[in-house]
């Protein structure tokens, strides 16, 4: 309720175990109707949330696939209810969902300050109700109360969703997700019809930032880079420069083609992968004079490479360039550059963003063939430090 927490009283005894008869025992495995309509059949019975936080608390015989089982429409499969069940085989593993109805106590206040989020919240809002929602959840007039009161939710495709109970999930899964993705195809839809969307290089991450000791250099090279990952298409862009100290010296800062010479009095000539991006993000066939050079890696995840050319401090030529593809591996958050083809697969790169550290790094992590053929081995490491700073791209400030 936005206004703030149910009104009820804690759970005496919270460590007590008693043999208590479920408050879902009188509702069948397959529902029957709450709402008809907007009509509420059954009686709401406040009670009966505080029956449940008692139950969950303290019943010896609870189980997590009673309480989705009695607030799903349709009759679940044994096979679901015991995966419902199969995180929580004894007591002693229950404390999570024991405390989950009881929580509802600690959120006056917090709930206000969401409330308040929610109604200055102008970007497009749906809401796909259940019809059959028990007690005040399912009413028409709470899902009501969303649609009249968040600016985002004018004008979308509302709707309350026949069959479906509290765990809509369970109920109608994939009516939702095939609503959802109509109604977002519909929404980018509206952008190329002329509402402004915002560009994808107003999204990249914070500076990531390493220093790299080279033994033909007397200063650290400092590497630079601007990642972005639009979650859309999976494609990813990185921007990538070196300085020394403070210098750009790759890419060089020259047109295609050419070639320049550094404060060291190296000669470094333009890397093919690198394009210019102006202050509004647009991509250029050379410079104005506005901006900086950096190399552009774009590929899809999963899907279309790119021709990499390694980034040199110095060079003269960049022959050695092949096809590189990229991928997220099994932990969810690491991205593999290269490897996937046969002929990269000693060679490629791996960025690990370092959760733990605050604020968060990227390690990156680079792996050649070994010396005796038997497969890639780590070359070196980077930690890549975030950096708050103004982008080269739009004058924005990436935020740690």
């Amino acid at each position: 309720v936005p206004e703030g927490a149910i009104p009820l009283a804690p759970v005496e005894n919270p460590e007590q175990i008693n043999d208590l008869e479920s408050p879902f025992a009188d509702i069948p495995e397959q529902q029957f109707p709450f709402y008809d309509g907007c009509e509420l059949i059954q009686p709401d019975e406040s009670i009966f949330f505080g029956d449940w936080m008692v139950y969950s608390m303290t019943a010896e015989g609870y189980t997590a696939s009673s309480v989705v089982e009695a607030l799903t429409w349709f009759d679940l499969a044994p096979e679901v209810e015991a995966a419902y069940d199969a995180p929580f085989p004894s007591r002693e593993y229950m404390a999570g969902t024991r405390v989950f109805p009881s929580l509802v106590l600690e959120i006056d206040g917090v709930n206000d300050e969401a409330w308040a989020g929610l109604q200055s919240f102008d970007r497009p809002f749906l809401t796909l109700w259940a019809s059959n929602d028990a007690g005040t959840l399912g009413a028409c007039e709470t899902q009501q109360n969303l649609i009249d009161n968040i600016p985002g939710a004018e004008g979308q495709p509302h709707d309350r969703l026949p069959e479906a109970s509290h765990f809509l999930q369970s109920d109608q899964g994939e009516e939702i997700a095939t609503r959802m993705v109509d109604w977002l195809a519909g929404l980018d839809a509206e952008d190329e019809d002329g509402v402004e969307s915002a560009s994808p290089l107003l999204n990249h991450d914070a500076y990531w930032v390493t220093e790299v000791e080279l033994p033909n250099l007397t200063d650290p090279m400092t590497v630079i880079n601007d990642m972005y990952v639009d979650l859309d298409t999976m494609r990813v862009t990185v921007y990538a420069q070196a300085r020394v100290p403070g210098e750009v010296i790759s890419p060089p800062q020259v047109g295609p083609g050419e070639c320049t010479e550094t404060s060291s009095g190296e000669r470094v000539c333009h890397h093919p992968n690198a394009v210019y991006l102006n202050g509004s993000g647009d991509e250029l066939d050379a410079s104005d004079g506005t901006g900086e050079w950096w190399v552009k890696h774009s590929w899809v995840l999963g899907g279309e490479g790119y021709d990499n050319c390694e980034l040199l401090p110095a060079a003269e030529s960049y022959d050695d360039c092949f096809w590189v593809e990229g991928d997220v591996l099994d932990d969810g958050i690491t991205m593999q550059i290269g490897g996937i083809e046969p002929e990269t697969e000693d060679f490629f790169n791996t960025r690990t963003p370092l959760l733990d550290s605050s604020p968060i790094e990227y390690e990156l992590t680079r792996f050649e063939p070994a010396a005796d053929g038997s497969g890639p081995t780590e070359a070196f490491v980077l930690n890549m430090r975030c950096e708050e700073a103004t982008s080269a791209f739009d004058g924005s400030a990436r935020t740690c």
